[in-house]
């Protein structure tokens, strides 16, 4: 599984699973690994600098007059029927309130509301918010993997097999040996699903195109 990732500094594309976060990076070979952690901050403890691109709200609106974001409805306008993948990111503040109190607020400022998929995010995106807290040495990026692959012929939704298979196929063509890797990884973690890993993969090769400026950008720090 020799790539052509050729970086002085680790680079991880990182998506959230059922119980933690899939990691996916290049190691010293340069060969594709897969990782699952369960806390962010233990994982990289001992790592001393890196970028990583995140499937997850990184920077938080900071303001109802900043919500949603610009690159939430640019991203949804991208997806087009598929733009559900997109949640919209909640105010930091929100973060220590209950949902109901979150959606009086959006109504009493004639704001979308915030999806329950969005709120049941909240654990993982207060861990992001403590890592970049802890680790101010990382670049962290924020992508969208259904914006990655909506690059390309993809016509099937991420879990049926179908869109497995497209997915792997063209994952392959960055990392030939990924279907073999993905299945012995999701035999060895019961917990993780065929889709977390193929996000996770999609978010490290988008790290590769922001090192060489090809990525694209919906706002800032938010690629795909």
């Amino acid at each position: 599984m020799k790539t052509e990732f050729k970086f002085n500094n680790k680079i991880f594309g990182i998506d959230g699973s059922r119980l933690g976060w899939v990691v996916s990076s290049i190691n010293s070979s340069g060969k594709l690994e897969l990782s699952f952690t369960d806390n962010l901050n233990h994982f990289f403890d001992t790592y001393r600098s890196g970028f990583i691109v995140i499937d997850m709200p990184v920077h938080l609106p900071k303001s109802i007059d900043s919500y949603p974001r610009f690159s939430d409805k640019l991203a949804k306008k991208y997806l087009g029927k598929k733009h559900s993948s997109i949640f919209y990111a909640p105010l930091a503040k929100w973060l220590d309130m209950d949902y109901l109190e979150i959606n009086h607020t959006c109504s009493n400022h004639n704001k979308p509301k915030l999806s329950k998929q969005s709120y049941n995010l909240f654990k993982k995106i207060k861990e992001i918010q403590s890592f970049l807290e802890i680790n101010p040495q990382f670049r962290v990026y924020e992508g969208h993997p259904e914006c990655f692959f909506n690059h390309h012929p993809i016509h099937h939704p991420k879990k049926s097999n179908e869109g497995i298979f497209e997915r792997i196929s063209l994952l392959k063509k960055t990392f030939p040996m990924v279907d073999k890797l993905v299945e012995l990884f999701v035999k060895n973690h019961s917990h993780v699903s065929i889709d977390d890993c193929l996000d996770s993969i999609s978010m490290l090769i988008t790290v590769k195109s922001i090192l060489n400026e090809s990525a694209r950008s919906f706002h800032n720090d938010i690629y795909y």
